[in-house]
This record gives C-alpha cells, structure tokens and sequence, in this order.
C-alpha cells in the first residue's frame, strides 16, 4: 500500500510539473508607477502555435487595455469586443516555445492609491487547449522628474562655487592624503526623493 501511494504522488507530481510547464507567461516591467503605459509581452510555452485567442482582463478599473498588437513577423492581431485574437496569416510562420507572439498596452490611471495591488489575466486556448497566465503588480509612487537639491553641506571643508540648484560641480580645494573619509549631506527638494552620494 505505501509503495502505490508512493507511485501516485510521483505520478501526480510529475503530471503536475508538466502541466505547469506548458503556461505561457505574461512578461512586464518590475517597477509599475501611477500614470504609467505598460506593455505586457505573451511569451508562449507551446511549439508549432499558429494562433492564440483568449480574453485579458485587469481587476482594477484604473488599469485599461489600451491596445494590442502581435510580435511575431507575419503574425496578425485582431479585437471583438473583449475576444483577442493573434495568430499566423501566412500560415507558415508558427512560434516556438519561448517566443513573444503578443503585446498587451495597459494605461495605469493617475488617481489609483499609491501600493494597490493589480492583477492581468490572459485566458486562452492554443490548439484546443484551455490556459490561463497572469501578471502581478503592486503600483508605485509616480516620479515627479524633480532632481534638484536644496542645499549641500561638507564637513569640514567650504566649497566653490556657492550653492545653486543649477551648479553641478563643486571643489573643496586639496584634501590632506592623510584624510580617509568626507562627510557630504545633501538635501533634496523633493521630500520624497532619495540621495545616494558614492
């Protein structure tokens, strides 16, 4: 009895593994900020695909498909209402496994809650075959494109030319060689902004 139980679960595991191998995958950027266009990419796992069709949807209403597109030479992209539709219009053109054959466009609304998580399902068949792949996010903090600084401060030393947020070089003359460390604090105008002084 404990040498079949044993069969099964290699048997259910191996089935499994194999199963989990043929998802295809939706590839994105790692960082995804309030007010961002994304584009997410359909790599698929199957060989000898000619077309995919499928619906995508995103389970937040500030995040909407935009648009989509096909990837792959000689492929065709088509939309009916939410039906998605990709596939070979030379019919001698199929994808391979690992290849994008996709891409989805997503605008991120401005007014969605900094740290909300976001969800992008891809339901679709190939060759018959029922298959679902995702896409995960946590929204981040819009850039606001603001690198000035306030101020900067050097131990120690006094530096030319006086400050300005328009200045990008500074010299505190010689240093003795016998000086291992200098301690620089620079303020940033915007709040949020991190300073990472090398």
């Amino acid at each position: 009895t404990v040498f079949l139980c044993f069969i099964a679960v290699v048997i259910i595991n191996s089935v499994y593994s194999v199963m989990a191998a043929t998802e295809s995958e939706l590839k994105g950027p790692e960082v995804v900020r309030c007010g961002d266009t994304i584009t997410l990419d359909l790599v698929v796992a199957q060989n000898n695909v000619s077309d995919v069709k499928g619906t995508v949807k995103s389970d937040s209403e500030l995040v909407v498909l935009t648009g989509v597109s096909a990837k792959k030479k000689e492929w065709v992209a088509e939309k009916y209402g939410n039906e998605l539709v990709f596939y070979d219009n030379s019919t001698s053109n199929k994808a391979s496994s690992g290849e994008t054959v996709a891409s989805f466009n997503f605008k991120v609304d401005e007014s969605i809650k900094v740290g909300t998580a976001v969800k992008i399902d891809f339901d679709y068949v190939i060759a018959g075959s029922t298959y679902k792949c995702s896409y995960s996010f946590k929204v981040e903090k819009k850039l606001t494109g603001n690198a000035d600084l306030v101020g900067i401060a050097i131990n120690d030393y006094t530096f030319t030319p006086e400050f300005s947020k328009d200045v990008t070089e500074y010299s505190i003359g010689t240093v003795d060689y016998q000086v291992s460390e200098i301690n620089i604090t620079a303020n940033p105008s915007d709040s949020d902004s991190t300073i990472k002084i090398t």
